[in-house]
């Protein structure tokens, strides 16, 4: 039974994969972007401390043409609590 399931399951999505379709994946051209990044991590290493990082980024992204972008980006802040 898990067999016969796996084996439909890679032919659908062998299907799904080599079917021919066309996608673009940036907006339409002459656009620019702004925006921001943000995130948190906790380094679990060692169990002594008990800090939580925050940090992020600013970035632009300018698109040329549908499938071509320049993306440019800058880290600006990092706290530790």
């Amino acid at each position: 039974m898990i067999i016969k399931t796996l084996r439909v399951f890679l032919l659908i999505l062998f299907i799904g994969l080599s079917s021919q379709y066309s996608v673009q994946v940036q907006s339409e051209g002459g656009r620019l972007a702004l925006g921001f990044h943000g995130g948190m991590n906790k380094y679990w290493g060692t169990f002594t401390d008990n800090q939580l990082w925050f940090s992020g980024d600013v970035f632009a992204r300018y698109n040329i043409l549908n499938f071509l972008s320049i993306h440019g980006g800058s880290w600006y802040w990092s706290v530790a609590l």
